[in-house]
This record gives structure tokens, sequence and C-alpha cells, in this order.
């Protein structure tokens, strides 16, 4: 369902819709134009429904799929001989807003997400609560990354028996900025919090699982001949073999601005920011509070355990703690190039942190330090609610926890207004996902209410920044709940009524039309809820004494209910039910002639044995023939294209043709638009232009006869 465009993408809501997908890919049957979207969440089955991955090294995924803040769960793939396993098996487009969960085992290239993530490869504001198992290059995200990773978090235990294993990707030769690993890294060689082996570069990323392994084992990276920069490592750090680091086991690259607060440990070449620093690796800016020991013959050090490179200048601008409890014997570098000595780069201290440098002496450097740091961190994470920011937020949030009174005093009020607004929208937000995660628990209604709560007490300058998709999370929730009330059925089928509102496109209050909305109904004018363009219903042959209906098959549809009555009497009566959905006609007989009736049609689905309304049409109003007044022969329109910009207008010229007739109207020629996102039109037929793109402004009459204008919005 859908175009697979970027505004119209194909909306899967299924696990039968995944694995269409799936298979159609792997056949190599979609491309890089693409797009896909999820309209819920869907469970795989778990063990009794092994998953096979989404693309592969011959057909990769190439297409966009936006995962709409919505959870894969019951993934489950057992297969040690094969290699890019994940929910996809190679991915070569881009998948973003996805939670994934279940277990993954293969061979080479295992992850969470992807098995391999190639280099036009793009992950975003995923999460994987997946256990990841498998040989070489295994990853809580993506097994082996040669493309970008951004904004991700892993939660899932993550174990290699080989080489390359790491919390979001195992083999790096890409990008992954904004990683955030929670989960347990285990490996041989190559281990690392965020990357086994980093070859491309890892920014602004954090590790918190423990991470273990025997050769080369870091918080961020195991081994790195890349760039690891701005990243922080708060999980315990052991090695068995050689290269043991808080940031990297081994490194022949780039350690810029890292922070390891971690205790490592390890057997030969351990340090608390590099075990090995290769003869081509730099250290500069980085600090270790956590304690580092070594249990083999050589000496471990608090910033470098053995440091190869001769140039001076590779090691500058370091600091660790050193305090009885800390790092209390060592100094900088433990063997190499400055062994036993702490050089010129590298500075010690009783603080966690540099001293003077966080927080400065000086109250007026600490609070400009405060908003250009932390403050200017939350406007550039994006998106707001994705895992950067919030992490981003909460920083700015201890930051500022953490100076003193007369610090927070220098802070500019804008700061402070900036760190509100964000803060109260992390408590919606997470009050939000909270109520998500409660869905069939006893306590989800209170959580939905709280939610709703914490949303309604933000400002509107707040709710202008709320992200759309967690406000979504919300109103599905409620809408579930209401559906469920109003219509009387089980929460269970409130969500499967969502389901297909979401995939068919139905506005809520066209779901809770009943059959009391018609038939109790004591007006002429349409029913609440009704459109034009889904039913196009019209009146199509008109005798004294009957008139035959016609209208366009909806999809999705079980049936249709015609209701109908002379005007003038106050209630519809139910007049046909029909029970197929492809049947698109009626014909009421025995009226009275040259009398005025109206009618309407209802199409209905069903679901777990209730029906459902899924459109309602427009009422269509004739006069029967024998009598004084004809009906419309036909709508005439000056112009059926028009073009306008952004914001412009464009007045509809139209009038209706009679037969023979005058004409007696129950209303004027209406409007409605197919797409109210690209253009809107007034009861008067004013089009607006509001985006970029195409639609239609359907000009009808009051028996259904009708004409279209083009609209183009550039």
């Amino acid at each position: 369902n859908g175009a697979g465009t970027a505004e119209d993408p194909y909306k899967i809501g299924s696990r039968e819709d995944l694995e269409k997908l799936r298979d159609l890919v792997n056949q190599g049957k979609y491309s890089e134009d693409d797009h896909f979207k999820l309209t819920g969440d869907i469970d795989l089955g778990g063990a009794e429904n092994p998953w096979t991955p989404i693309g592969t090294a011959e057909n990769p995924f190439k297409g966009t799929l936006d995962g709409n803040g919505h959870t894969v769960s019951g993934l489950h793939i057992n297969d040690k001989a094969k290699d890019d396993q994940g929910l996809f098996g190679v991915n070569a487009g881009t998948i973003g807003n996805l939670t994934v969960e279940g277990s993954v085992t293969g061979k080479d290239n295992v992850g969470g997400i992807a098995g391999t993530n190639t280099e036009s490869g793009a992950i975003k504001d995923c999460t994987s609560n997946v256990t990841v198992a498998g040989d070489n290059n295994v990853g809580g995200i993506a097994g082996k990354n040669e493309g970008a990773i951004t904004d991700c978090t892993n939660h899932g235990t993550v174990t290699g028996t080989g080489n390359n294993v790491g919390g979001i990707t195992g083999n790096n030769t890409g990008t992954v900025n904004g990683g955030d690993n929670t989960g347990t890294v285990s490996g041989t060689d190559n281990v690392g919090g965020i990357a086994g082996n980093n070859a491309g570069t890892v920014n602004g990323s954090n590790n918190t699982g423990t991470v273990s392994g025997a050769d080369n084992v870091g918080g961020i990276a195991g081994s790195n001949t890349g760039t690891v920069e701005d990243s922080k490592n708060s999980g315990a750090v052991t090695g068995t073999g050689t290269g043991a680091g808080g940031i990297a086991g081994t490194n022949n690259g780039s350690l810029d601005n890292g922070t390891n607060t971690a205790p490592v440990t390890g057997k030969d070449d351990v340090g608390g920011i590099a075990g090995t620093n290769g003869g081509n690796g730099t250290v500069e800016g980085c600090t270790n509070s956590g304690n580092v020991t070594g249990n083999g013959d050589s000496a471990p050090g608090a910033i470098i355990g053995n440091n190869q490179n001769t140039d001076p200048g590779a090691v500058k601008d370091d600091y660790y703690q050193k305090t009885e409890e800390v790092n209390k014997d060592l100094t900088g570098i433990g063997e190499g190039t400055g062994a036993g000595t702490d050089p010129e780069g590298i500075t010690s201290g009783q603080t966690p942190t540099r001293p003077g440098q966080e927080p400065p002496v000086d109250d007026q450097a600490a609070a400009r330090a405060f908003e250009d740091e932390r403050i200017a961190a939350i406007g550039q994470a994006a998106p707001v609610g994705g895992a950067a920011w919030k992490k981003a937020v909460k920083d700015a949030k201890e930051a500022f926890d953490r100076l003193t009174a007369s610090q927070k005093g220098l802070v500019s009020e804008n700061a402070k207004r900036i760190l509100g607004d964000a803060w109260a929208i992390l408590e919606a937000v997470e009050k939000i996902e909270a109520a998500g995660a409660a869905a069939g628990t006893a306590d989800r209604a209170k959580k939905v209410k709280d939610a709703r709560a914490a949303y309604n007490a933000l400002t509107s300058q707040q709710k202008a920044q709320f992200p759309p998709s967690i406000l979504k999370m919300l109103t599905d929730a409620e809408q579930i709940d209401s559906l469920a009330e109003k219509l009387g059925v089980s929460k269970e089928t409130a969500e499967k009524i969502q389901a297909v509102a979401e995939e068919l496109g139905i506005a809520p209050e066209t779901l809770l039309l009943t059959d009391g909305s018609f038939t109790g109904s004591k007006s002429e004018s349409d029913i609440k809820g009704s459109e034009f363009a889904k039913l196009q219903a019209k009146a199509v042959k008109i005798m004294a004494r009957k008139v035959t209906l016609k209208w366009k098959r909806l999809k999705g549809a079980d049936g249709y209910l015609v209701y109908g009555r002379r005007c003038g009497k106050k209630n519809l009566k139910l007049l046909k039910t029909i029970k197929k959905g492809g049947q698109t006609s009626f014909t009421h007989t025995k009226l009275e002639k040259g009398k005025p009736y109206r009618y309407v049609i209802r199409a209905y689905k069903m679901i777990d044995g209730k029906r459902v309304t899924i459109s309602a049409s427009k009422m269509v109003h004739i006069f029967l023939g024998g009598g004084k007044y004809g009906n419309p022969k036909a709508v005439r329109l000056k112009k059926s294209k028009a073009t306008v910009k952004i914001g412009g207008t464009f007045k509809v010229s139209a009038k209706e043709i009679k037969k023979d007739k005058p004409l007696r109207k129950h209303r004027q020629i209406c409007y409605e638009s197919s797409n109210e996102d690209v253009a809107t039109v007034t009861k008067k037929g004013v089009i607006k232009g509001k985006a970029k793109g195409t639609c239609k402004i359907y000009v009808y009459a009051q028996n259904g006869a009708y004409k279209s204008v083009n609209v183009t919005v550039k």
C-alpha cells in the first residue's frame, strides 16, 4: 500500500508485509528510489519463525525504510554457517527510527540491525535490543560498517569467537557518530565498546557496557587506525593478552578528546587511554580517571601502556587522576617512548578531571563554558528526541547541576530557557515512550494519562519543538483506547483497527462512525467524517420512481451500507447491506414521483467480527423525474489545471449544467482537496498552496456529478 515515494511510501504493517519486502529485495526488484514506512509494531514470531535477512551481497537493500518509531520484535536467526546476518543482511540504503528485538547468530558480518552496512548505507536513530553472536565482524548495530551509523544505541549482548567485535559495529571503515552502547561485549581479538576494529571515524560516542577479550581490547575501539574523537567510556575493560585501553586497545590512528572513567585491567600493554600506541598513533586531549592494572611483564600506564611513537608531539594535553586509590604507583606511560614518566604532554592530579578545566576556577568562565559546550551541543544534536539529543540534554542537565549557585547566576537566561525547554520535552518524550512500552500491561492506561499530562504541560514553544513521531506514539495509544471504548471492542481489536486505519489512511472520526451515526442523523447535511474523493458516490440514473446510485470501489472494503430517505423526513434508514466489496451500485425503487431524496454510502471492513467504517460518502441529493425540478447534468470548469506557489491562491471557476428542468439546490457546489498538505481549498473554491507537490481538487454537485482540478504547487 502506497506509491513508494518519499511523500507516499509503501506501508509495512505486518510480518507478512516485511516478508514480502524481503523476498522482493532479495530478488532485486526494488531500487534506491523506493521508500518504505512501518505503520505499527511487528512481531516476527521468534524461534518458531526463523528469519531470512532482507538484502544479500548480490541484491542489497537500496531503498529507504522509516521505522516510524516502531519495534520489530521476535527476530530469530541461528545459522552459524552463514555470513551477513541481521534483520537486514546487506544494507546499501537508509534505515532509520527503528527498534529491533530478538537474537541473531551467524558466522561473519553479524549485526542486530544489519550484517553489513555498505559504503552507500546509512543507519540512523535505531536501537538494538538483540543478542548478537558470530565469529568475525560482529556488532550490536552492524557487523561490518562501510557507510554511516548515526545516533544508534545497542542494549544487546554482543559475542564473537574471532576478530572484530563491537557494541555498535565489529569492523568500521565508515563513520559512527553518536553511538551509544550499554550491552556487554566479548570476543577474542579487536574487541571494543563501540567498534572492534576502527579504520574509519568514531565521533561523539559513549560506551557503558563491559568489554572483554584477549588482544586489543578497548572501551571505544579494540584496534584503531582511524580517528576516535570526543568519545567516552565508563564500562570496565578487561584483556587477557596484549593491548587493553580505556579508549583503544591498540592505536595507530588518532585518539582526540577521549574520556575514560572505568577500570582497565590486562596482561601486557595496558593503558588508561591506549594499551599500545603504535608508531603512527597520536593521543591528544584525553582524560583518564579509571584505575589501570597490569598483571603481565610490562608496566601499565595511566595514559598509554606501551608508547611506540618517538615523536614527542604525538602525545599531548593528556591528563590522568592519581590518588591513593586510583593509579597510585603509575606514570603516564608504562613502556616505550617516555616510559616511567609523565612527559611534557601528560599531567596528573587528584581530581577526576583536569584542575581548572571543569569547573573552571573563574565563575564567568564556567558559565561561558557551559553555554559554549553543553547548550550548544543540544542545538547541534538532531533530531529532537533521538539518542544523541537525549544524551546532550542529560549531559547539559548534569553539568548545570554541578555549577555553583554563583556560576548558575551567570548563565544567560536564554541558555537556561533552552535547557528548561529541552528538559521538559525530554521528560514528556520518556513518559510517552514508557506508555508505548506498557502495551498490554495493567498500568498502561495510567502511563498514557501521565504521558498526555506531561505533553499538555508543555508551553506552546516547547510543543513546537516536540518530535512529531513521538507525539504520534501518544495519539496512537489514546486512539486505541478511544476506539476500544467507543466501539465496544478489546484493546487488541482496537490495535488492529488502528493498524488498518494507518495502512488505508482513515481519519479517526471516520472509524468512530457507527450505524447510529447514520440512522440517528436528523440533519440533511453531510455526515461528520464523510469525504467525497474515496467513494465518489453519485446518482447515475434518475427516473420517476427509482434511482440508481453508483460509487467507486474502495480498497480494503468488505462491503457497503446504503442509507437514504425522502428529504424532509428526519432520520436516514438503512436501505441495503452489501456484503461484497466489489459491488458498487444500488437501485432504490418504489419511490414518490418527482420528490427529493438523499443518500449516503458507508464502506466497511470486518475486523475481529466488528463492522468498522473505513469511509462515508458525501450526501447525494436528487429530485426524481416527473416533478418540477431536475438535477445537474454535469459540472463545468473554466480551467482544469492550476499552478500556484506556496502561499499563493487560485480561484476555481465552476458551474452546474442543468439537463432541462430548473435546479433547486440543497447545497452549492462543493470542493475537496485530495491532499491538504499540498493544497487546501475553501468553501468558495479558493485554492491555497501549502507545500511543493501535486494534488486534485474535486468540484462536485449535490447529485455527485463532478470534475477535478489538477493542482501543482511550486
